[in-house]
């Protein structure tokens, strides 16, 4: 593709989607990656493994809610990568998708509040 082609909001919501997709193809299943969850909350890889997996498989709304949940329960160096993984599911889904409008204001009272 052309590097104006990939410049498109839409062909950068498709690929990030994409690549979300791929990486949890290969992985564990849901079940196994609740359960990994479930023993230990408290670290941060479990619970980004677990809400990719949940988007991954379209469970849009508990890929975001196990996110912001769970925020304020990280440090600033976890919580960077909690944005990081909100920020790749917000460009997933596309700016004018009204899951990332609702979860970037949900996401934006956490911050300010």
């Amino acid at each position: 593709l052309t590097d104006e082609i990939l410049k498109d909001s839409n062909i950068k919501s498709v690929l990030t989607k994409l690549e979300i997709n791929e990486k949890n193809i290969k992985g564990p299943d849901l079940e196994a990656l609740k359960k990994e969850y479930s023993k230990n909350s408290k670290k941060i890889e479990n619970l980004i493994n677990l809400s990719e997996k949940y988007f991954a498989e379209n469970l849009i709304n508990d890929a975001f809610e196990l996110l912001l949940d769970n925020f304020l329960k990280f440090k600033t160096k976890e919580q960077a990568q909690i944005k990081k993984t909100l920020i790749s599911f917000f460009s997933a889904l596309g700016n004018e998708n009204e899951q990332t409008v609702f979860y970037r204001k949900k996401y934006s009272s956490i911050l300010f509040s």
